[in-house]
């Protein structure tokens, strides 16, 4: 049974289409570029049970204003978001505890949201990211 999520390099052309996604609940990784590129993505819903997001999978995506990774996900590998333009609102669970490299890069109005003391509030101070403690 595989849980990661992928498109075939023939399914990118459609990704320009999708403005919604709702990702089922057995989705547990969600792998590389999954939705790099999807330009009219402007949300997504995580599954509850779903642990890791790998490099750049919404990367570019750059009608995306808010995302709320859920209670539960470890770690966010490098790049995941770079590039979403219009990314204003990122809720990290104290869950994570493992944030990579350029994870917000090129997203000017990002503010993270987490808990006071968390990974997340260090990863926003150590690059000059916003942060709002809930």
């Amino acid at each position: 049974k595989n849980s990661t999520i992928f498109f075939l390099a023939s399914s990118t052309m459609l990704c320009s289409l999708l403005e919604e996604i709702v990702l089922p609940s057995g989705i547990t990784e969600i792998d590389k570029y999954t939705f790099n590129e999807c330009s009219s993505l402007k949300k997504v819903t995580l599954p509850d049970n779903l642990k890791k997001i790998y490099d750049f999978s919404f990367a570019h995506c750059t009608s995306l204003t808010e995302v709320m990774i859920p209670l539960g996900v470890k770690t966010l590998t490098e790049g995941v978001f770079s590039g979403c333009t219009s990314l204003t609102k990122v809720v990290v669970p104290d869950s994570v505890d493992n944030m990579h490299r350029r994870i917000f890069e090129d997203c000017p109005n990002v503010t993270v949201y987490g808990k006071a003391g968390s990974d997340a509030e260090y990863y926003a101070n150590d690059h000059e990211i916003p942060f709002v403690a809930e």
